[in-house]
């Protein structure tokens, strides 16, 4: 890294040189004047040329963009990779090159300079005028490159390597099962941990495990034939995405599914006389919350002062991928029209990876209220992509930017078609069931959808029926009402 050396002998050029004391000069090269608090005048001598530090990367290539951290004595530059396995990279306080990231997906260009470069802590955020505006976690990164993996020629036991791991820190274990046929188990033995997954088959998953200690032996057992690579869990996910690292991140795109529920385990009822509705955000690996969702559809007050449900289901659509850099999910309500939202429940990752998809809501928490700029904040209003930016107290600020796409002419041609809507009855069974138990009739149901214009039904006995979502031997929720008023909600089953 560079080196300020001062020596504070004088640069003096109104004396002659007959008249020049010890220690003054008149003539300087290589050297910068400067002034102490003391109005002292010196100058930095002998100031150090390059130094070549040895790295080997995998083609050639050129450097279109650095950045000097003072704070953490660190020079940060990007590689144009002719290879394409474009590299950001780290020159530490040692003159040690330490990778970053390496990735096609950056798509630096030889012509292309990477100029909006800033840091806040390990947060480096970047543009180059052509990709959308991007940020990594330099930490994460580092970490994502430590990677151990094992493989198993046929089922079995086999102690890990674990000199590349650290005690105690959390790991995530990846299988990659896409040449399994049939369920296994995994089983992770460290210290007095014992720790058994089922693994689908044709499937990989994400396993989270902690080392306790390092004079702990970690031994992974396989039923079947397997690899699998290990990872510290603050990693990114390998392989990397563009999702990843853009610096706007993806808020859920389905609204919650929603419907009351009687719960024999709570006493209380506060949710008869009021109407609600739901949403949630998502908060990714670096504290990063996305906008919120769409409202969810509003459950209404109860219609019998003696309704028995006592509680609100409040659901992730099954349709909903939920993004692997997320790290906890955040749900929040309103009574009926109200502008007041209010955090009720997160949501943290399970061991396993995934999150529980489904919460019951009993209005018996008082929660954190949302200030208004954020509850009706629908979208990041970031550019596509931007030639600069800078941050001051923590703000990004981006300059020389576009926003959206250009305009494209589009040829649209028209056609119409015919399609019988007729009802008819199908081969179908319909299971009906309240939440509390099941009906003991079966009933036949009619082509599905009938299309209203306010939801999909079925009709059974001169009754509607409203489809919230559907699908083969999957489970359903239905409302049951006459022209429209809701008299009960019940869950349904089709048979195939």
């Amino acid at each position: 890294m560079f080196a300020e050396k001062y020596n504070f002998e004088k640069l003096n050029t109104e004396k002659g040189s007959r008249f020049l004391q010890k220690g003054e000069y008149i003539y300087l090269r290589n050297g910068i004047s400067i002034e102490t608090d003391q109005a002292e005048k010196g100058s930095v001598q002998n100031i150090i040329g390059n130094t070549k530090v040895a790295y080997t990367f995998t083609s050639a290539g050129k450097i279109v963009g650095e950045y000097e951290d003072k704070e953490q004595n660190r020079t940060i530059f990007f590689r144009y990779a002719t290879d394409s396995n474009h590299g950001i990279y780290e020159l530490d306080e040692n003159d040690a090159v330490v990778k970053i990231i390496e990735w096609s997906g950056l798509n630096f260009t030889s012509d292309t300079r990477v100029e909006g470069v800033a840091v806040i802590g390990e947060i480096l955020v970047w543009c180059d005028d052509v990709e959308n505006i991007r940020k990594i976690n330099i930490e994460r990164g580092k970490i994502s490159n430590s990677l151990i993996q094992e493989s198993f020629n046929g089922a079995g036991t086999q102690s890990l390597d674990t000199s590349k791991m650290s005690a105690p820190r959390e790991y995530i274990i990846r299988t990659n099962n896409d040449n399994i046929s049939s369920q296994n188990s995994i089983t992770i033995a460290s210290g007095s941990q014992n720790i058994a997954f089922d693994i689908p088959a044709g499937a990989s998953q994400d396993y989270k495990f902690t080392w306790q200690d390092a004079t702990d032996e970690v031994i992974v057992t396989f039923t079947t034939d397997a690899t699998f690579t290990i990872r510290e869990s603050l990693g990114y996910p390998l392989p990397l995405e563009d999702e990843f690292i853009t610096l706007i991140k993806r808020p859920p795109a389905l609204p919650l599914v929603v419907g009351k529920v009687y719960d024999s385990s709570f006493t209380n009822n506060f949710i008869r006389d009021k109407a609600f509705q739901f949403y949630y955000r998502y908060i990714y690996d670096d504290d990063e919350p996305s906008v919120f969702a769409a409202t969810s559809k509003l459950v209404n007050k109860s219609v019998k002062d003696d309704a028995p449900e006592n509680g609100i289901s409040v659901g992730i659509n099954p349709l909903e991928e939920i993004p692997s850099t997320v790290k906890k999910i955040e749900y929040a309500y309103r009574v009926g029209n109200s502008t007041e939202w209010v955090i009720f429940d997160t949501s943290e990752r399970l061991s396993n990876g995934t999150f529980t998809r489904e919460i019951i809501f009993y209005n018996d928490v008082f929660g954190e209220t949302i200030a208004d700029e954020v509850s009706f904040k629908w979208f990041d209003a970031i550019p596509k992509s931007s030639k600069a930016l800078e941050i001051i107290r923590n703000r990004i600020f981006l300059f020389n930017y576009v926003e959206g796409y250009d305009k494209t002419p589009c040829n649209i041609e028209l056609s119409t078609s015919q399609l019988d809507t007729g009802t008819k009855l199908l081969d179908q069974t319909l299971y009906i069931r309240k939440r509390t138990g099941w009906f003991g009739e079966t009933f036949s149901c009619v082509e599905l959808p009938i299309v209203f214009d306010f939801g999909y039904f079925v009709v059974i006995d001169g009754l509607y029926y409203e489809v919230d979502w559907f699908q083969p031997t999957n489970e359903a929720t239905v409302k049951s009402g006459e022209n429209g008023r809701t008299l009960f909600e019940i869950t349904t089953f089709f048979d195939t």
